[in-house]
């Protein structure tokens, strides 16, 4: 208004008018941006885009869909502005005359300041003066005439340029001057990431990095970025501390956080968070932990030097469950060297709650409470459990290293020494665990199984007797997890939960108007071709009397012990 003022009583101003446009505001201060013409210092990026283009190829970049991203912005980059005019940053070291405005900056110039650097900071170039950053000896080395008067230039160096060879510093006592891995969200696909490759890639013709991982960035669970000024910001120091109210904000700790950021951080979308994702979090770590805490109690008095059953002499339920703890670390290990954290989190989750605990654990618990105590039953489960310990622990350790230290502290296999998983390499897997026969038999197994609870109802599988009536291959696959016709402790009748379980390949007929009949099929393949096979189930009630011990119906009579847990005792 002052300047339309003045215009007027000079009597320059011939109309005024309100003109409503689009207008830049700024995204901090929330204020509209004032342009003014200057003078900048640019690099020529033309000549280096296609180098840095063939560069590009040789990294891997997660996820791949990013790719085409950045080629594009490259491919249509203009001309580097490395130049800002702000009133702190490092400084572009050049002078100017006085009277021409003409630069001053050359290899004497600039090694001159380098050493006034390495003396004194960056700040020297605002401390000190003209005569003291270009002394004469510097001037002579230039050329630069006794008459002319240089002043020091007051432009910083964009960031972006600053972070960009951040690579020549941290990675200069490395060979190969590359990382393995470069982190940061979406919006550095044009920024860091970019300038990394434009400056490595111009003095050293190749990308400062191998991998890059680009993730999501975190908003609250309405899908709003998260704001100091919008009130949403979720502090990670509450999560793992608590807030002001524990029983409203209460204290998680680290690894449910680092859990949370494995779970979603890799989807390279938006992430939401909030209290109830992160209460979710926490319950699946904390059934992680009561897998763990099983598995601690299930080994208390297992040495695995002297204890061990070799898998050869495993029953087919512990073969198979080494098998799959395999396939578990395999793919674990694929998961990580893809920096798929997430599908690390759904591949445990699913294997802790389906695999073992729900099948395994579930399953062996009578083997493990009630057979004798140095018993092979018992040792080939403890042997199996161990592995399931020792293995999970290794692939949860990026992950949950709290969770896993902690129960390395009570490893009865490590109370006399400290251990740390932490230093050591691999997962503890072994290759001789993988058995493709033992596959088959247990698929065929799995599918009487789930026809037999599907069908149960709410009734204890302990207090039924079941016959399984199947023929040919099917019934040859059977006989490898019951040798008996009869048992209550083969493998067949372990994983039906069953006090009896009798097996025939002639059919039998209904004995009882209380038997229940099931048909189940199952797809077996036998020399790379696959067919379908029938078998039938007859369940009944179980005729013999509970044992207080093992809590079967497999005792002669009424009070009395099974003759398996009176051997025991």
């Amino acid at each position: 208004m002052k300047m339309l003022n003045l215009l007027k009583q000079a009597g320059l101003l011939a109309r005024i008018d309100d003109l409503v446009h689009s207008y830049p505001y700024d995204w901090r201060t929330k204020k509209p941006v004032i342009y003014r013409a200057s003078k900048q210092w640019f690099i020529n990026t033309d000549v280096l885009k296609h180098r840095a283009l063939k560069c590009l190829k040789s990294v891997e970049i997660h996820p791949e869909v990013y790719r085409r991203q950045m080629e594009t912005q490259l491919e249509q980059r203009p001309s580097w502005c490395i130049s800002r005019q702000r009133v702190w940053g490092v400084p572009l070291p050049i002078f100017y005359c006085k009277d021409t405005g003409e630069p001053l900056i050359n290899k004497y110039t600039t090694e001159h300041i380098q050493e006034l650097v390495r003396q004194h900071g960056t700040d020297c170039w605002w401390t000190m003066s003209e005569t003291e950053l270009l002394p004469q000896s510097v001037r002579d080395k230039s050329g630069v005439l006794p008459d002319k008067e240089y002043v020091k230039g007051t432009d910083i160096l964009d960031i972006w340029f600053e972070s960009g060879v951040s690579w020549a510093s941290v990675l200069k006592d490395f060979p190969e001057q590359q990382a393995d891995l470069y982190l940061e969200g979406i919006d550095q696909v044009r920024g860091w990431f970019q300038s990394s490759l434009l400056t490595a890639v111009a003095l050293n013709e190749k990308p400062p990095y191998k991998n890059l991982f680009i993730h999501g960035f975190t908003v609250d669970e309405n899908g709003y970025k998260m704001s100091k000024s919008q009130g949403n910001v979720f502090d990670p120091v509450v999560v793992t501390d608590g807030g002001l109210d524990l029983k409203k904000e209460p204290a998680y700790g680290a690894d449910v956080l680092r859990w949370w950021v494995a779970g979603h951080a890799s989807n390279h979308t938006n992430i939401t968070v909030g209290n109830s994702i992160i209460a979710s979090m926490a319950e699946q770590v904390h059934k992680i932990r009561l897998m763990l805490r099983f598995l601690l109690g299930a080994v208390y008095d297992f040495q695995p030097a002297s204890d061990s059953i070799p898998v050869s002499n495993m029953s087919a339920f512990d073969q198979y469950m080494l098998h799959l703890l395999l396939e578990h670390s395999k793919q674990v290990q694929k998961e990580y060297q893809s920096y798929s954290y997430n599908r690390v989190v759904l591949q445990t989750n699913s294997f802790v709650a389906t695999e073992v605990s729900a099948l395994y654990c579930h399953s062996i618990k009578d083997r493990l409470y009630c057979e004798h105590r140095d018993g092979w039953l018992r040792r080939s489960c403890q042997t199996v459990l161990y592995h399931i310990l020792d293995v999970c622990c290794r692939t949860l350790a990026p992950i949950l290293p709290f969770l896993v230290d902690e129960v390395f502290l009570h490893h009865p296999s490590h109370v006399k020494e400290r251990f740390n998983v932490f230093h050591t390499v691999g997962f503890g897997d072994c290759v001789h665990w993988r058995n493709a026969d033992v596959v088959g038999i247990m698929q065929a197994a799995l599918e009487v199984r789930n026809v037999f609870n599907s069908n149960r109802g709410e009734v204890n599988p302990r207090e039924l007797d079941v016959l399984l009536f199947a023929t040919g291959e099917l019934y040859s696959r059977f006989k490898c997890l019951q040798a008996e016709d009869v048992s209550s402790y083969s493998t067949l009748c372990e994983m039906l939960q069953t006090s009896h379980t009798r097996l025939t390949s002639h059919p039998a007929s209904v004995p009882e108007d209380s038997a229940a009949v099931l048909q189940g099929t199952c797809e077996l393949t036998v020399a790379e071709s696959s067919h379908v096979e029938k078998f039938t189930l007859v369940i009944t009630p179980s005729l013999m009397y509970l044992c207080e011990r093992c809590r079967m119906f497999t005792a002669s009579n009424q009070g009395d012990l099974c003759q398996r847990c009176s051997q025991s005792v």
